[in-house]
Order: C-alpha cells, then structure tokens, then sequence
C-alpha cells in the first residue's frame, strides 16, 4: 500500500523592494510568509547557470548546499516544517517538498543541495520522507500508465555523449537481463529518426544525454542538434542534472532511478534514490545536480500489473539434436 503524500509547499516570489525575495510555506491550512536573502556570490552564480547551456563550476557543493539552507529555511518555516512532519507522521503520509520558483534567475539555482546543519547534516532532498521536487502549474496530471511488461527506454544522444550511453547499456544490463527493462539507443540522431522511433513501439522513458537549457519559465529545454531547433515537450515529470557529470556517474544514477520506476516506485522516490547512489558511488559528487520537475499529484508514472498467463506451450511435432 502506497502512503499517502502530505504536500508541504514553498513559494518563492519575484522581488519587487530590496534585495529581499518573498517566500511562503504551506502545509495543510497553516501558511507561513518569510523572506529569502541570498550571498552575492550565490546570485553571481544563478546568473552563469541561467545562461544558454548552463556551465558554471559549483565551487564547493558543500557549502552551496548550507548557503541555501540557511537562506531558505528560516526559523518560521523550520518550525512549520516540524509541525508538519509530526502531522504526517501520525497520519501515516509522507512529506514532499514542493518548490516553487517563480523568478528566473533563481530557478537555475540547485536547490536540491539544500543542506540544514554542519555536524549532523540534513539534506532532504536524499530523504524518502521528505522527498524534494519542483512543480509548476499546469494540467491535472493523467492517471498512472498502465504497464504489464517491461519499462521500455529509448535513449538518444549528441554526437559527444557516445561514452554516457555506451555507460548507461552497461548500468542498465542486468535490469534488461532480467526483463524489467528494454533499452533502445540512437546515437546522434536527426528529429526525423526520433519519430520514427516513438511511434515504431512503446517508450516510457526518453533518456537525453544533450545538453540543457533554460526557458524562460526556468524550466529545461532539451538542444539536440545546436544547428537546429531546441527540441522541447511537455512531459508529466522532467528529470535534469544542472551540471555535467563523469558519464559513469550519471548512469548509475539512471540505473537506479530507472530500476526503483520499474519496481513501481513513484518518481520523486525513484530519484532519490538515484541522488543516494551517487552519494554512495561517487563520493558524494553530483547527488545535488539531479533536478525532478513535476506536476502536483504526478508522482505516480506507473501502474504495473501482472502480465496475463501464457497458455502452456505445444511440444513440437518434431526434435532434431545438432551436436
């Protein structure tokens, strides 16, 4: 049985006087208002990630991550977040953090390294009960889709990214082995090839290995081909890694993201584990880049069900041995 997601909302809103952004966060009918002020030289770097392909050294990951914290989670919205996670608690649910960033040059900030004390560090973005996602307004999210088989991935890449897909056959091997996963790849393909390739069979996952950009709205634009149109789509959930990654590293990653979706995992969870095999593969580099966006309620991507029983086969009418 699945708990039950407690939402705990934080909103971020465009500065208007000051230096200040005004901030709310939400749980059940309690709201409390705060202020957001960030160190210039977090600003400084918001301004590099929000540029076309997003490079920029994160310095120390570390540090980043308590900067935001302590920016983020003043005493007013800790105490809310107490409350509610006693709340959900007793109710049996599960707390989501939900933010959302409504200026642009702070969107491209990864708040997912958001850290809350030194000696004893709490990061909720590696947590199952405190699991953090962006979400934006849109559409009701349509119901989860119905699976009886294996969850099929089609994995395309740039030119460049030919050693992050060949990783991410090898990550994906035993899944595919044991039939909980069917991978497809394109190398380098033109927009042409991707049609053909949804429409040639089922795929619930798109695996990018491209770079990335940022719309206006903050939220990722794929660039495939850089002399052609950026390739964009409205997905019910995006995931996107703000940064580069060794390409091991960020198929193991995939591999554990994708291995807990096949499981029947919901996808905030599902990515929350890929961020926890990072930590524990990668020395603790790169869990804060991967970015979940998300429509309210979306959670579940999938509804596995058992696949139907085979009729018992027919013995051959025939046996031929070949030594």
């Amino acid at each position: 049985m699945r708990q039950t997601i407690a939402p705990f909302q934080i909103s971020i809103g465009p500065r208007t006087i000051g230096d200040a952004y005004p901030v709310r966060a939400r749980f059940d009918r309690a709201e409390t208002p705060a202020e957001l002020l960030l160190p210039g030289g977090v600003l400084d770097l918001a301004a590099r990630l929000g540029q076309a392909g997003g490079a920029a050294p994160l310095g120390d990951p570390a540090a980043l991550g308590r900067a935001l914290g302590r920016a983020l989670f003043t005493p007013a919205i800790r105490d809310l977040l107490l409350r509610a996670a006693k709340d959900a608690a007793q109710a049996g649910a599960r707390l989501q953090l939900q933010l959302q960033i409504s200026p642009t040059e702070l969107a491209a900030l990864p708040w997912e390294w958001v850290t809350v004390g030194v000696t004893r560090a709490w990061s909720p973005a590696l947590r199952d009960d405190y699991a953090l996602v962006r979400v934006g307004r849109g559409p009701r999210p349509a119901a989860p889709t119905p699976l009886a088989g294996p969850l099929c991935i089609l994995a395309i890449g740039a030119a460049n990214e030919a050693l992050q897909l060949s990783a991410l056959e090898t990550a994906l091997d035993d899944a595919a082995r044991a039939g909980r996963v069917e991978l497809r790849v394109l190398r380098d393909p033109a927009p042409a090839a991707i049609e053909r390739a949804l429409m040639d069979g089922p795929v619930h996952i798109l695996h990018c290995a491209a770079p990335v950009a940022l719309t206006e709205r903050g939220a990722p634009r794929l660039l495939l081909r850089r002399e052609g149109e950026p390739l964009s789509a409205e997905l019910p959930a995006t995931i996107a890694f703000c940064g580069a990654l060794p390409a091991r590293l960020s198929a193991r990653f995939a591999a554990a993201c994708y291995g807990q979706l096949a499981a029947g995992l919901p996808v905030d969870l599902a990515v929350t584990a890929g961020r926890r095999a990072l930590v524990e593969d990668g020395a603790g580099r790169g869990w804060g880049m991967a970015q979940l966006r998300l429509l309210p309620g979306g959670e579940q991507l999938f509804a596995f069900r058992a696949p139907p029983r085979r009729a018992p086969a027919r013995l051959p009418r025939s046996l031929i041995l070949a030594g």
